[in-house]
């Protein structure tokens, strides 16, 4: 099942393209933003579709639909320490010597956890 999420249009972004809000205020990333423009009812304004040059006004109800994911990564069997997990977000507390992802797209490799995209850097280091 597809999951809505919808969002109000502050006055600061009165008249400002649908672009400029979906980036910054709904903090939609660039390649999440690509792919639902080409999903029909990817981005929708009062159930119409909303295309990403189109001005917006204070109030409007903006909802980005996201399409169930369908890539699988096969699940190891190692020990890793949860620090929170919800519906969007899992924090771990990573060693500094287990791999976070794949070395090359779809291979797996040793020590990789089942992590999804997204991994952030560790607390006070940077990326």
């Amino acid at each position: 099942m597809n999951r809505k999420l919808e969002f109000t249009v502050p006055e600061e972004y009165e008249g400002k393209k649908a672009f400029y809000f979906l980036r910054g205020c709904a903090g939609i990333s660039a390649r999440a933003l690509s792919s639902l423009k080409r999903i029909d009812g990817g981005i929708t304004r009062g159930g119409e579709t909303l295309r990403t040059i189109d001005r917006l006004h204070a109030g409007d109800i903006v909802t980005v639909t996201l399409p169930v994911e369908t890539e699988t990564v096969e699940p190891m069997d190692i020990n890793i320490d949860v620090i929170y997990e919800d519906a969007d977000l899992l924090a771990v507390n990573k060693s500094p010597f287990l791999a976070a992802r794949p070395f090359v797209k779809g291979a797996s490799a040793k020590g990789c956890p089942p992590l999804r995209r997204g991994v952030c850097a560790r607390s006070g280091r940077t990326p």
